[in-house]
């Protein structure tokens, strides 16, 4: 459910196209999970049942840059959304800023994106990862991807990329954790961001709409959310990766994100603060 690399156009063509596409200045871009993708949603249309379930309409291949045709972006135009959100897990250099008002990247620690990563990738009805589990983790630690990225590199090369962008004048940087355990003032910060207004009780009922129980709950009662059976929901928790990784992976981790990330202000959070 985290935030990662995935490019589905093998043609360099095909990559210039998600930078060269017309779309409107009220776009927006969330480079993030589809958590963070439900708040903008929420806080855009909560005043109108109608355009959330609109905007719910459109699958992945209408949702996120790197996948579908180019004229999908006239499909979305007919929708006649006052705005848009789209999300990507390109790189930044792939993705042509200026086209975006807001853009919204979100990180979260990389322990528990491996582990969030293997339980999604485990029910694709493609063999591109290992079934078991350690195999996988040490694989993506390694930075042996295959079609995700440059061969050596992985999530935290992704978040370095996209770090030069952090104090663009349309750039947000989300933290899940920090929205973990600060739901309702991360919404009012993103609402702030974004540049809508909404009452404290508005919020309220957003913190409650995107509660990971009511998302959860929501997504098994909707096809559209389902995609083919891959799991978009599963724990939601900060901390789980210690159920997974071995103390060895867990600091191969730790000595990657200091060689990577050594030389920002990134501080990972790897367990719930109380």
């Amino acid at each position: 459910m985290f935030c990662f690399y995935e490019c589905s156009f093998t043609e360099r063509s095909m990559l210039h196209e998600v930078q060269t596409t017309s779309t409107d200045t009220d776009d927006d871009l969330s480079s993030s999970t589809t958590w963070t993708s439900e708040i903008i949603r929420q806080l855009l249309y909560h005043n109108d049942p109608e355009l959330i379930k609109k905007s719910r309409g459109f699958n992945q291949f209408y949702n996120y840059l790197e996948y579908g045709p180019v004229c999908k972006y006239e499909a979305v135009k007919a929708a006649k959304l006052d705005r848009k959100c789209f999300g990507t897990h390109l790189p930044s250099n792939l993705v042509n800023l200026k086209r975006f008002k807001k853009i919204i990247y979100l990180i979260c620690n990389p322990k528990d994106q491996l582990v969030s990563w293997f339980n999604f990738v485990k029910t694709h009805p493609y063999d591109f990862f290992p079934k078991d589990e350690r195999a996988f983790y040490d694989l993506l630690i390694a930075g042996k991807q295959g079609f995700f990225g440059k061969p050596g590199e992985g999530y935290l090369e992704h978040v370095k990329d996209w770090y030069q962008h952090k104090n663009d004048e349309n750039v947000m940087f989300l933290v899940f954790e920090d929205i973990k355990q600060n739901h309702a003032e991360k919404i009012k910060e993103l609402a702030a961001f974004i540049n809508v207004k909404v009452a404290d009780k508005e919020i309220s009922e957003i913190v409650h709409n995107t509660s990971f129980n009511s998302m959860k709950k929501d997504a098994e009662n909707r096809e559209v959310e389902k995609d083919e059976g891959m799991i978009m929901f599963r724990k939601g928790e900060i901390g789980d990766w210690k159920n997974h990784l071995t103390v060895a992976q867990s600091e191969e981790i730790d000595r990657k994100v200091e060689e990577i990330l050594g030389d920002t202000n990134i501080n990972f959070t790897y367990k719930w603060c109380s």
